[in-house]
């Protein structure tokens, strides 16, 4: 396009498209992030889930342990747990 006169808008045009771009790029930023967080989140809930469940677990097993002293007699232990 050497010596041909660039058409009219052309920068403005060129200006909005970058613009468009960077916008689109910022967006993308912004998924990517909100993804991540959101497996952090369900990551973390995992975590506390496991370790409420191994706490219950270990308290299950320590009343078993003692034969459930506070356990109505006749009370089937596996019913109420």
């Amino acid at each position: 396009m050497e010596g041909r006169p660039l058409p009219s808008g052309y920068n403005q045009r060129l200006m909005a498209i970058k613009s468009q771009f960077a916008q689109d790029a910022k967006h993308r930023q912004t998924e990517l992030e909100q993804t991540t967080s959101l497996s952090h989140g369900q990551r973390y809930i995992l975590r506390v889930r496991t370790l409420a469940r191994g706490v219950a677990q270990a308290y299950y097993e320590a009343r078993e342990a003692l034969g459930f002293p506070m356990l109505p007699a006749g009370a089937n232990p596996k019913a109420v747990a």
